[in-house]
């Protein structure tokens, strides 16, 4: 039965901090929060939601939008399936979210009729667009074909896309998904970078009564603390975030100074700047620091009180998250943090 709850992004910039915040939501009874490790992609991946959504709602043309359709169906299939160790070609189609695994085997049937609603009718027809997205053998055995004679080597399915309702019929969907595995009375259901930080807009028109919390975060702790155990002293090996998964961390390029400071300019240049009543954003430091002030906020914000935080202290403990504010004065690359101060002022967290 599909419940009525409201859906909450988690998003950073990396290593920022997020989930400290998902320790906070934790505990409030009435959310329903994630675990740090599992993110809900299919709004975000190539192929996934927003790139459906923009082909068959903002720039809608037949090609576009019968190409856009088919990818998706395919990102739904690989991100859904959950094959056994001996589905060989299961495990080859599969993208490895197991989706179908998570949501009670009802990810793909969900999409599946979310994107047969799309569509207003199908027919075979001359279609060479197609074959741009076809493996470079199957191309070649087209070619062959249409030299041969065959009238239907360049035939394809295309289906009649409708734009009508796309946002509705999403919203639908999620509640639908998501009805499967929320227990109790929830207020709201959170994503971890579902939306991402920088254009949340085409996602609260697609989901009417969501919201997005972001966490930002000092670069030189970020830099510090996602350092390459491999690469550091043993000293600095003790500001990591965690020494044991730090192969997590290499998409910040923290291998690469330079490269650092370029990836965090620019990702932070494009995090939602004009203000979005619909968007928070909270320095890790002031979560830590200003414990009682972000939660107050964070209350007002989500429309909920100090009775909601009815598990305080169960999972976020500020007095040992503040250990983690401040670790770049301990690196001993002292050089370094000079660098990142001189080229990402404008993002550091005054102490």
């Amino acid at each position: 039965m599909k419940k009525s709850f409201r859906f909450l992004d988690l998003s950073g910039v990396g290593n920022s901090g997020k989930s400290a915040m998902i320790d906070v939501l934790r505990e409030f009874e009435s959310l329903h929060v994630a675990s740090s490790n599992f993110e809900f992609d299919l709004f975000r991946v190539p192929g996934g939601i927003l790139d459906l959504r923009t082909a068959i709602v903002d720039y809608w043309s037949p090609i576009r939008s019968n190409a856009a359709l088919k990818k998706f169906r395919k990102v739904v299939q690989s991100m859904g399936i959950n094959p056994s160790n001996t589905d060989l070609l299961g495990l080859i189609n599969s993208s490895s979210q197991r989706y179908d695994r998570y949501f009670n085997a009802q990810f793909t049937r969900v999409f599946n009729n979310f994107s047969d609603k799309l569509v207003l009718g199908s027919y075979e027809s001359y279609w060479p667009y197609d074959g741009l997205s076809d493996a470079p053998f199957m191309r070649f055995i087209k070619k062959i074909g249409a030299r041969l004679g065959s009238a239907n080597a360049n035939y394809n399915l295309v289906s009649l896309v409708n734009s009508n309702k796309f946002d509705e019929l999403i919203n639908d969907a999620m509640l639908q998904l998501y009805s499967e595995i929320v227990g109790g009375e929830k207020k709201w259901v959170t994503f971890n970078n579902s939306f991402e930080p920088y254009t949340p807009e085409p996602f609260f028109k697609m989901l009417p009564t969501a919201k997005q919390i972001v966490v930002l975060r000092d670069p030189r702790d970020i830099y510090v603390s996602g350092k390459n155990p491999k690469t550091s002293t043993q000293e600095n090996k003790l500001l990591l975030t965690d020494y044991h998964s730090q192969a997590n961390y290499s998409f910040l390029a923290s291998d690469d100074l330079s490269v650092f400071v370029k990836r965090y300019e620019l990702y932070r240049s494009k995090v939602l700047a004009k203000p979005n009543e619909r968007v928070l954003q909270i320095n890790f430091e002031d979560l830590c620091l200003n414990y009682n002030n972000v939660v107050e906020k964070i209350y007002s914000f989500l429309d909920l009180t100090a009775k909601d935080h009815n598990r305080i202290g169960e999972y976020f403990k500020p007095e040992l998250s503040k250990k983690n504010v401040g670790l770049w004065k301990a690196y001993t690359h002292k050089s370094e943090i000079e660098y990142i101060e001189s080229n990402l002022g404008q993002y550091l967290y005054s102490l």
